[in-house]
Protein backbone atom coordinates (compact mmCIF):
# COMPACT_ATOMS: atom_id res chain seq x y z
CA UNK A 1 0.00 0.00 0.00
CA UNK A 2 1.04 3.36 -0.73
CA UNK A 3 -0.23 7.06 -0.17
CA UNK A 4 1.23 10.53 -0.10
CA UNK A 5 0.01 13.50 2.01
CA UNK A 6 -3.52 12.51 3.23
CA UNK A 7 -3.37 9.35 1.21
CA UNK A 8 0.14 8.54 3.13
CA UNK A 9 -1.16 9.63 6.67
CA UNK A 10 -4.31 6.93 5.96
CA UNK A 11 -1.50 4.18 4.58
CA UNK A 12 -0.10 4.73 7.98
CA UNK A 13 -3.68 4.49 10.20
CA UNK A 14 -4.58 1.49 7.97
CA UNK A 15 -1.16 -0.31 9.01
CA UNK A 16 -1.67 0.40 12.39
CA UNK A 17 -4.99 -0.31 12.20
CA UNK A 18 -5.29 -3.30 10.12
CA UNK A 19 -1.65 -4.98 10.26
CA UNK A 20 -3.17 -8.65 9.62
CA UNK A 21 -3.66 -7.24 6.02
CA UNK A 22 -0.55 -5.72 4.43
CA UNK A 23 2.99 -7.07 4.28
CA UNK A 24 4.57 -3.53 3.46
CA UNK A 25 3.40 -0.06 3.31
CA UNK A 26 4.75 3.10 1.98
CA UNK A 27 4.06 6.84 3.04
CA UNK A 28 5.53 9.67 1.39
CA UNK A 29 5.46 13.09 3.47
CA UNK A 30 2.41 12.01 5.32
CA UNK A 31 -0.36 14.01 6.95
CA UNK A 32 -0.55 13.78 10.63
CA UNK A 33 -1.17 10.82 11.95
CA UNK A 34 -1.77 9.12 15.85
CA UNK A 35 1.14 9.46 18.08
CA UNK A 36 0.44 6.18 19.02
CA UNK A 37 0.52 3.17 16.60
CA UNK A 38 0.08 -0.40 18.03
CA UNK A 39 -0.07 -3.01 15.11
CA UNK A 40 -1.27 -6.46 15.98
CA UNK A 41 2.07 -7.58 14.07
CA UNK A 42 5.08 -6.55 12.28
CA UNK A 43 5.23 -4.46 8.76
CA UNK A 44 7.56 -3.38 6.58
CA UNK A 45 7.44 0.48 6.38
CA UNK A 46 9.02 2.87 4.13
CA UNK A 47 8.59 6.54 5.18
CA UNK A 48 9.70 9.18 2.59
CA UNK A 49 10.22 12.97 3.58
CA UNK A 50 10.95 16.48 2.29
CA UNK A 51 14.01 18.48 4.13
CA UNK A 52 11.77 21.70 2.99
CA UNK A 53 8.31 20.36 3.24
CA UNK A 54 6.24 23.30 4.85
CA UNK A 55 3.71 20.97 5.74
CA UNK A 56 5.13 17.56 6.87
CA UNK A 57 8.59 18.53 9.62
CA UNK A 58 11.60 16.32 10.05
CA UNK A 59 9.98 15.47 13.97
CA UNK A 60 7.09 14.22 12.53
CA UNK A 61 8.81 11.77 10.10
CA UNK A 62 11.19 10.56 12.91
CA UNK A 63 8.40 9.77 15.16
CA UNK A 64 7.13 7.97 12.69
CA UNK A 65 9.91 5.98 12.29
CA UNK A 66 10.88 5.37 16.17
CA UNK A 67 7.49 4.12 16.14
CA UNK A 68 7.69 1.86 13.60
CA UNK A 69 11.25 0.30 15.10
CA UNK A 70 10.15 0.17 18.09
CA UNK A 71 6.79 -1.57 17.05
CA UNK A 72 8.68 -4.34 14.45
CA UNK A 73 11.38 -4.94 17.23
CA UNK A 74 14.41 -3.30 14.64
CA UNK A 75 17.74 -2.94 15.74
CA UNK A 76 18.28 0.28 17.38
CA UNK A 77 20.61 1.37 15.01
CA UNK A 78 20.27 1.31 11.10
CA UNK A 79 21.67 -1.56 9.35
CA UNK A 80 22.37 0.61 6.07
CA UNK A 81 22.71 3.86 4.49
CA UNK A 82 22.93 4.75 1.46
CA UNK A 83 22.17 7.86 -1.20
CA UNK A 84 20.38 8.07 -4.39
CA UNK A 85 19.70 10.85 -6.98
CA UNK A 86 15.07 10.68 -6.81
CA UNK A 87 14.20 13.86 -8.25
CA UNK A 88 15.23 14.26 -12.01
CA UNK A 89 12.79 12.51 -14.72
CA UNK A 90 14.67 13.65 -18.04
CA UNK A 91 11.57 12.81 -19.66
CA UNK A 92 9.92 16.13 -18.64
CA UNK A 93 11.31 19.73 -18.98
CA UNK A 94 13.51 20.54 -16.10
CA UNK A 95 11.12 23.30 -15.29
CA UNK A 96 8.00 21.71 -15.35
CA UNK A 97 6.59 23.71 -11.97
CA UNK A 98 5.59 26.87 -13.64
CA UNK A 99 4.92 28.47 -10.05
CA UNK A 100 1.66 27.45 -9.87
CA UNK A 101 1.95 25.31 -6.97
CA UNK A 102 4.46 26.53 -4.28
CA UNK A 103 4.77 22.87 -2.49
CA UNK A 104 5.41 21.02 -5.54
CA UNK A 105 9.46 21.05 -6.50
CA UNK A 106 10.87 21.76 -9.82
CA UNK A 107 11.97 19.09 -11.51
CA UNK A 108 15.80 18.29 -11.46
CA UNK A 109 16.59 20.92 -9.45
CA UNK A 110 18.54 19.29 -7.00
CA UNK A 111 22.02 18.23 -7.76
CA UNK A 112 23.43 15.26 -6.48
CA UNK A 113 22.42 12.64 -4.71
CA UNK A 114 19.33 14.02 -2.60
CA UNK A 115 18.01 11.01 -0.88
CA UNK A 116 19.47 9.64 1.94
CA UNK A 117 18.08 5.79 3.04
CA UNK A 118 18.62 4.60 6.04
CA UNK A 119 17.15 0.92 7.03
CA UNK A 120 16.87 -0.96 9.70
CA UNK A 121 16.40 -4.96 9.91
CA UNK A 122 13.43 -6.16 12.38
CA UNK A 123 12.17 -9.25 14.33
CA UNK A 124 10.53 -11.80 11.95
CA UNK A 125 11.76 -10.29 8.79
CA UNK A 126 10.20 -6.91 8.48
CA UNK A 127 12.50 -3.89 7.77
CA UNK A 128 11.48 -0.19 8.11
CA UNK A 129 13.29 2.28 5.80
CA UNK A 130 13.45 6.29 6.04
CA UNK A 131 14.10 7.95 2.66
CA UNK A 132 15.02 11.91 3.71
CA UNK A 133 15.00 14.15 0.15
CA UNK A 134 16.90 16.99 1.00
CA UNK A 135 16.08 20.05 -0.44
CA UNK A 136 12.82 18.57 -1.39
CA UNK A 137 9.12 20.27 -0.90
CA UNK A 138 5.43 18.48 -0.36
CA UNK A 139 5.42 17.08 -3.43
CA UNK A 140 8.70 15.97 -4.57
CA UNK A 141 9.54 15.47 -8.13
CA UNK A 142 10.41 11.77 -8.61
CA UNK A 143 11.82 9.76 -11.46
CA UNK A 144 10.47 6.88 -12.66
CA UNK A 145 13.74 5.22 -11.34
CA UNK A 146 11.78 6.26 -7.89
CA UNK A 147 8.81 4.56 -8.77
CA UNK A 148 10.44 1.31 -9.63
CA UNK A 149 12.29 1.35 -6.90
CA UNK A 150 9.33 1.78 -4.62
CA UNK A 151 7.37 -0.98 -5.65
CA UNK A 152 9.99 -3.40 -5.77
CA UNK A 153 10.59 -2.33 -2.36
CA UNK A 154 6.78 -3.19 -1.64
CA UNK A 155 6.74 -6.71 -3.60
CA UNK A 156 9.43 -7.26 -2.36
CA UNK A 157 8.11 -7.40 1.28
CA UNK A 158 6.42 -10.67 2.54
CA UNK A 159 4.18 -11.03 5.22
CA UNK A 160 5.89 -11.08 8.73
CA UNK A 161 2.93 -13.83 10.74
CA UNK A 162 2.05 -11.86 14.35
Amino acid sequence: MLGHSNGGAMTQILGCDHAELFAALASVTPGEIPSVCAPSHPVSVLEVCASKDPIVKLDLCTSVIENWTLNDGCAKKPTFEKTRDYDCDLSKPVDDNKGYDQWRDHNCMLSGNETEMSGWTCEGGSEVEFWWMRGAMHDPAFSSQWSDDVVAWLMSKTYVEA
